[in-house]
């Protein structure tokens, strides 16, 4: 399945950031019409990973069967919430806020390998895989972590209360949200410094980055909506008014579109990217906490907090294919295409 996929789909450096690119299904489309035949389905496969923040696991999951691979689950440290996946080194980070550490999985194996800690907060995790560093915020800090040595480079103290992190390789720019403060701060990846703070709603969330446009997506739980920014002048350029409680946002950037987890209402909220205006709202499961987006399939996953389960969604039409035992208390989610 893996080769055939490798045939789909490959990754391309664009700017500094790794994105995928479907040259070859596009082709076979359109050979396809031209012969008057039906277009052959895309293949549906990639890993995604849950953390179950009770069970203290990771979950790995087979995206073409929506199983659990041989060796899942994976046991972590106490209350794993962020997940985050380097597809070029075969690693997955999880956050235990519980223990403060982050476990370092090998997926070839799924096994850890080592853990890092102290890790203050531990909540939520991003990677840059043009500089395999790893980004952990909580608490009132950013850790800055060299992928290659495992090893902590920087302790940034951001004050506030620390929620979200999201990395745009291509800027190089990390974008943490602050409950506190009601901001996004922007970090400079090359210095780990502060180089900006944004306004955004109230109560921001687990944001997420498009690399291609550059637009930077946060929800905003007690403003009950999502602000984009734009990351060229780091402003506030829209805001798009949801259904009350929207948790997380993630994108896909073969299609531009941005799908926002509403923890309160129980659905998933479909935005276009292009002109920010929301397309559709689908029902999931109780309180939906995380997202995220396999690019090369056009699936989205969602973890459902309090029904233990991830709802699959297929992103062509909307519906939702699967449901799919996660746990208890399933939190994070990321996905290796």
């Amino acid at each position: 399945m893996e080769n055939d996929r490798r045939a789909f789909f490959k990754k391309a450096a664009v700017g500094g950031a790794v994105v995928w690119t479907a040259p070859t299904v596009l082709s076979l489309r359109s050979v396809a019409s031209a012969s008057g035949g039906p277009p052959p389905p895309p293949p549906i496969g990639g890993r995604y990973y849950v953390a179950a923040q009770v069970d203290h696991q990771l979950l790995v999951f087979d995206g073409s069967t929506n199983s659990q691979v041989t060796g899942s689950p994976v046991n972590v440290q106490a209350g794993p919430r962020g997940v985050a996946v380097n597809t070029l080194t075969n690693r997955v980070y999880v956050a235990a806020t519980g223990d403060e550490v982050v476990s370092v999985v090998d997926t070839s194996t799924n096994t850890v390998v080592t853990t890092i800690a102290p890790v203050t907060g531990a909540n939520s995790i991003a990677v840059d895989e043009t500089t395999s560093r790893v980004y952990c915020a909580g608490g009132s800090g950013l850790v800055v972590i060299d992928g290659v040595t495992n090893a902590v480079v920087a302790n940034m103290i951001l004050g506030g209360t620390i929620f979200g992190v999201a990395v745009n390789a291509t800027t190089n720019k990390i974008y943490v949200s602050d409950i506190g403060t009601d901001t996004v701060i922007v970090v400079d990846g090359a210095t780990n410094t502060v180089v900006a703070s944004i306004p955004v709603g109230v109560d921001p969330s687990s944001l997420a980055v498009n690399p291609l446009t550059n637009r930077i997506y946060v929800p905003n739980v007690g403003g009950s909506s999502v602000s984009v920014i734009d990351g060229a002048t780091n402003t506030v350029t829209a805001t798009v008014g949801l259904a009350p409680g929207p948790m997380a946002t993630a994108v896909n950037t073969m299609t531009g579109r941005v799908y926002v987890a509403g923890g309160a209402a129980g659905t998933v909220t479909v935005i276009d990217g292009n002109t920010n205006t929301a397309l559709t709202t689908i029902p999931v499961g109780l309180t939906p906490i995380g997202v995220a987006v396999n690019d090369v399939d056009n699936v989205v996953y969602v973890t459902n907090q309090d029904s233990g389960t991830v709802s699959v969604i297929d992103g062509a039409t909307d519906a939702i294919v699967a449901t799919v035992p996660a746990g208890s208390n399933p939190f994070g989610i990321a996905v290796a295409p």
